[in-house]
This record gives C-alpha cells, sequence and structure tokens, in this order.
C-alpha cells in the first residue's frame, strides 16, 4: 500500500488552510479508509435516511438527518394524529449508534399539513406550538435541530400567526427560535437555507438574518444546503467567498444537504471531478463543523444522478475518491467548535512557536509556561509537559496539531504541523 501527499501549506499564529491544496493517490484505498469514514476526524460525514436503512449505512456515515419523518406534514397530515415511525427509526439507530441526530425541521413553507392553511392565526400558532412540543417530548437526545427551514426561500405559510416580518423584519423567525430554545434547551439550534453557496447576495441577506437571531443568543449554527443546483456550476470562488462571509458570524456552519450530479451533463465522471474539486472547500474551511449529503444510493435519491453507491453495493467513482480522501492526511483538519478544552486567547499574538512545520521540536517564547499539552484534531491528548519551553514531537506521526499552553490563568492554542 503506498499512500502519496503532497502538501502546500501556510500556517500563521491560528489559521491553517488547506482548501484544495492537497492531492494524494491511494493504489488500495479501502485497506486505509476507516468505518465509517470520519470515525478519526473531528468533523461529522453524516447522510439522510429515508425509507429504510441500507446495510451499508454504517460503512460510511456517523451524523444522521431524517430525510421526511420528522417534517410536519409527514407527522401530522392529518390534524391531531401525528405518525412518529419514520422519524422513530432514524432517532433510535443514530442513539443506538452514537452518531449525532439532526431533527429536520419544525418551521418551513414547505410540506407543512395542508389543513394548517384553514385555520384562525390564533390556531395556527397554537398548532405549531403543539407540533414542536411534541417533537420535544418524543426525542430528548436531539444534537441539533433546523427550526426553521428555508426562510429566504419557502418561508412559512403561518409566518403572520407568528409575528410577520414585525419589527426586524423576521419576527416569525425570532419567535420560532425563541420558543425552541424554550423546549430545546440542550439542542443546538440551526437555521437552514439552499441557494446560498453560490449567491453571496443572499448570502448576505442570510447573514443578515443570522445576526438579528445572534442578538439574543437563539442560534448555534448555520445550514447551508448545496444541492446539485448549486454545487454543478458554482465556482471555487464564490464557495471561499460566501463561507468567509458565514465565517464572519462566529457560528459554525453546516453543510446540510450535499448533493452532486455533474455538469454540463449528469455523468459518474463529471461527478466525481466535482466532488474532488469542491468537496475540500467546504470540508476543510474552519468553520464548517461538519457535512451532511443528502442521499447516496443511486435511484434512491430526490435528484437522478445524485447517488454515489449503486443499489448493488458497487461505489461510483466519486465514492472511491471520497474514501481516498478521507482516508487522507488532507482530510484531517481541526474542528474548532468541537473541543470545550480548547479555549483561545485574544492575546495569543505575544506567544510564538517555531520551528513550524517541524520535524522534532517545538519551541516557545513569548510567555511563561506554567503546563503544556499537545491534541490531535480529534481532541486526543498525546503529549503532556510541566514548566517546559522546548517540547519533543519527533514521535508524532505527520499531521496537523493544536499546542495548549497553561501560563497563570490563562490558556493559549497554537496550531502547528508535524513533517
Amino acid at each position: 500500500m503506498k499512500i502519496k501527499v503532497k502538501i502546500l501549506f501556510l500556517v500563521s499564529a491560528i489559521i491553517f488552510s488547506a482548501s484544495n491544496a492537497f492531492g494524494f493517490e491511494a493504489e488500495n484505498a479501502a485497506d486505509i479508509v476507516t468505518t465509517p469514514l470520519a470515525k478519526e476526524h473531528s468533523k461529522f460525514l453524516g447522510n439522510i435516511i429515508g425509507s429504510e436503512i441500507h446495510t451499508n449505512f454504517d460503512t460510511y456515515w456517523n451524523q444522521i438527518t431524517p430525510e421526511n419523518g420528522g417534517k410536519w406534514g409527514s407527522v401530522e397530515s392529518t390534524r391531531n394524529s401525528m405518525s412518529w415511525s419514520a422519524c422513530d427509526k432514524v432517532y433510535n439507530h443514530a442513539i443506538s449508534k452514537g452518531y449525532k441526530f439532526k431533527y429536520h425541521t419544525l418551521v418551513w413553507g414547505n410540506q407543512e399539513p395542508s389543513w394548517i392553511t384553514t385555520l384562525t392565526q390564533v390556531d395556527q400558532k397554537a398548532e405549531i406550538e403543539n407540533f414542536m412540543k411534541a417533537v420535544a417530548n418524543r426525542y430528548p437526545k436531539i444534537d441539533y435541530i433546523d427550526v426553521v427551514n428555508e426562510p429566504l426561500s419557502n418561508p412559512s405559510n403561518i409566518r403572520e400567526a407568528l409575528g410577520g416580518s414585525g419589527v426586524t423584519g423576521w419576527d416569525w423567525v425570532v419567535w420560532s427560535f425563541r420558543k425552541a430554545r424554550e423546549l430545546f434547551p440542550n439542542a443546538k439550534l440551526h437555521i437552514n437555507d439552499y441557494g446560498i453557496i453560490s449567491n453571496t447576495t443572499k448570502a448576505d441577506r442570510y447573514v443578515a438574518l443570522i445576526n438579528i437571531l445572534k442578538k439574543e443568543n437563539l442560534i448555534d449554527g448555520i445550514g447551508i444546503q448545496c444541492h446539485e443546483f448549486n454545487m454543478n456550476t458554482v465556482s471555487i470562488t464564490t464557495m471561499n467567498t460566501v463561507l468567509n462571509l458565514l465565517a464572519s458570524t462566529g457560528l459554525p456552519i453546516y453543510v446540510s444537504e450535499l448533493d452532486i450530479t455533474g455538469a454540463p451533463n449528469i455523468s459518474e465522471e463529471s461527478q466525481y471531478q466535482i466532488y474532488r474539486d469542491k468537496f475540500p472547500v467546504l470540508w476543510e474551511h474552519e468553520n464548517v463543523a461538519g457535512v451532511t449529503l443528502w442521499g447516496y444510493i443511486t435511484g434512491k435519491t430526490w435528484k437522478a444522478g445524485s447517488g454515489i453507491v449503486e443499489a448493488n453495493g458497487l461505489e461510483r467513482k466519486a465514492m472511491v475518491w471520497l474514501k481516498s480522501y478521507m482516508a487522507s492526511e488532507a482530510s484531517k483538519v481541526p474542528n474548532k467548535f468541537s473541543n470545550p478544552n480548547f479555549v483561545e486567547n485574544t492575546n495569543i499574538e505575544v506567544i510564538n512557536i517555531f520551528p513550524n512545520p517541524t520535524t522534532q521540536f517545538i519551541n516557545i517564547t513569548g510567555i511563561e509556561v506554567d503546563k503544556t499539552e499537545v491534541y490531535d484534531v480529534s481532541g486526543k491528548k498525546l503529549i503532556s509537559n510541566s514548566s517546559t519551553k522546548n517540547i519533543d514531537v519527533s514521535g508524532l506521526s505527520k499531521g496537523v496539531y493544536f499546542l495548549k499552553i497553561r501560563s497563570e490563568n490563562q490558556v493559549f492554542i497554537k496550531k502547528f504541523i508535524r513533517e
């Protein structure tokens, strides 16, 4: 087995960017992959579950979103009669496997029950609140929730009952998040929409709405769908511009509904090339905390041509590439939102670590040191020393690491590369 990794890097005090800077080949990718693919990563790589749990699901994915089972119209198509079986299946699988579970979705202008539009605004508000309470009672271990789905693209049909535009211009969204914060105190609250990754103007509107929610600490994450009708043709320059716009909020970004078919025509070769060129742009961005694909089995996805594994289990070129990529050092980038022990101090500029990259030792200047610790990108502690400014890292494998420096009552985090 041979893995050839070519790394082009730029390291500053606290910034590491690897987007599209890596090229690699794996002669036998099956020998080097983990199960699931992101098992040893600090970010999750997830997928949806629809009508069935495919036998190879756990081979690839470690986060789950119900495709349709959690949508209000699916749960309560008849008023006061709720059907949870589809969502129960997804939730129970996530809990049993220890995967992150995202509930999709609470408030959305599409796939709302048809009967809701026949009610008064008072009753509409009461009904959506009852639905939210039912979700909270049934699924106490939700990790993430798409509180409002597609507020820009498909706003709720009952938004006037929830406050309409109001003072903020988005009062109905604010009400939804306030209620979700009340009912789901332990879940991370997300917003979600499509057409963001390819449209800087729409991204600006999205950020404006997100900042309204941030003022009341109502939002914990940003969802961007990244469907094929955007991903097939968007430029990498636009992708990076949009990701940086969203990152300016300081919130984690979640690629929530990724699929790719190919351009200008649907084809396996074009699909593979787009995954190869654009997936790393998403995965390696420092504010992206996880990626969820919207289906993967050919013939079982909502968009024809977006599957990356055939129904008979044969992996298409995009999946073969994805497995190789996830097994490479290029994919093992840090998730700055994942480890609560990583407390970053704003005065980090006074500290210098060198050489960086290094092959043997890391030296620290600019601060008195009480203790140092070295972590890998998953948050696992590998080295611990007391009162030393010279750390031997020669025993580490090649890759990206965090150096945690304790000084009096302060904690500083620096990134370094072991070559």
